[in-house]
């Protein structure tokens, strides 16, 4: 069974941890948010996943000079 890994959805604690995290440390990349979250509260949780709660946040972990640089292209 340890080869089976189970998405879990964000909620609660883990939810607002991540929310948090995101808002005080926005540079940190998802992975290691996904290793944290794995770490603290035992939640397998993919990239994507966390991707997604930072979009509906409006939080970014790229620089804004970084993003204007693309629209650029």
């Amino acid at each position: 069974m340890d080869d089976m890994v189970i998405e879990a959805e964000l909620h609660g604690e883990a939810r607002t941890f991540l929310e948090a995290y995101c808002r005080e440390a926005p540079q940190t990349p998802s992975s290691v948010l996904q290793a944290l979250l794995h770490e603290r509260f035992a939640l397998r949780v993919s990239v994507s996943q966390i991707n997604r709660v930072r979009a509906a946040l409006g939080v970014s972990n790229h620089p804004k000079s970084q993003e204007q640089g693309k629209k650029r292209e």
